[in-house]
């Protein structure tokens, strides 16, 4: 029973962890990174028409863009969406890091989930030691 917290708090971390996937509109060469939230009257997701990210066909492509083999449909090819204004497209999954024009993170942004998980651990450790925590 004193390890279910543990238990509870790495699940909550890994679950909000996964749930980071970022999904756009493809319509031809582009994909549309921003969601609306909604759906349209055939119950499809709509996205923005700002800020498209070009795909881009080959290594020596010096265009701004994502690779196109950096870039999946989320289900299949009838998982369909629409571009406010613009047309209808494919829900692909891409990462923003893949982005060849994307601003530029810092080394620690890619350490971030190690400072999470050691602050965490710290003050789980810090609970149990004051005896906050009543199992």
């Amino acid at each position: 029973m004193k390890f279910l917290k543990y238990i509870l708090a790495a699940s909550l971390l890994i679950l909000s962890f996964s749930a980071m996937a970022n999904y756009g509109c493809n319509v031809g060469n582009t994909i549309y990174p921003n969601a609306t939230g909604g759906v349209n009257a055939s119950g499809y997701p709509t996205y923005y028409a700002s800020e498209p990210i070009t795909i881009r066909w080959w290594d020596g492509d010096s265009n701004c863009g994502i690779r196109d083999n950096r870039i999946s449909p989320r289900t299949d090819s009838n998982d369909k969406c629409q571009v406010i204004g613009v047309n209808w497209g494919t829900v692909y999954y891409f990462n923003p890091a893949d982005n060849n024009c994307a601003p530029m993170n810092l080394p620690l942004d890619d350490y971030t989930w190690v400072i999470l998980i050691a602050v965490g651990g710290l003050g789980a450790l810090y609970i149990s030691k004051k005896g906050l925590f009543v199992a």
